[in-house]
């Protein structure tokens, strides 16, 4: 690793941020509706909130007036990137059974795109 050849150096801090959350999770709105969502504007792009709760969890900000939700970012290391990977395994499989009609729609969004000529 390259820590190793840096010793001197503090370790820079890694979070992954695209594992299952209470953010990442949100129900949709019913096809059609005009509700929005409270964390996203659309399927990629992430509204203010969640670019603070990911500030705050960067640089270690704990203010009781914005809580970051405790399951937002897990930290990476060398030591935790297995664990980490088998916990975003198994959060995928818990979300596509409890969220099975969100999973649904969203393939069927998909297919109607990616088949139009």
């Amino acid at each position: 690793m390259d820590a190793s050849r840096h010793r001197d150096l503090r370790p820079i801090r890694l979070i992954d941020f695209s594992g299952y959350s209470s953010i990442t999770t949100e129900t949709l709105p019913v096809v059609g509706s005009r509700d929005e969502m409270r964390f996203y504007w659309d399927s990629s792009h992430f509204k203010e909130i969640v670019g603070d709760y990911v500030l705050d969890r960067l640089f270690d900000v704990d203010s009781k007036a914005r809580l970051v939700p405790s399951d937002l970012g897990m930290d990476l290391t060398s030591d935790t990137v297995e664990a980490v990977l088998a916990s975003q395994h198994r959060e995928q499989s818990a979300y596509r059974g409890r969220s099975a009609a969100d999973v649904h729609t969203l393939r069927s969004l998909v297919h109607a795109a990616v088949e139009k000529p």
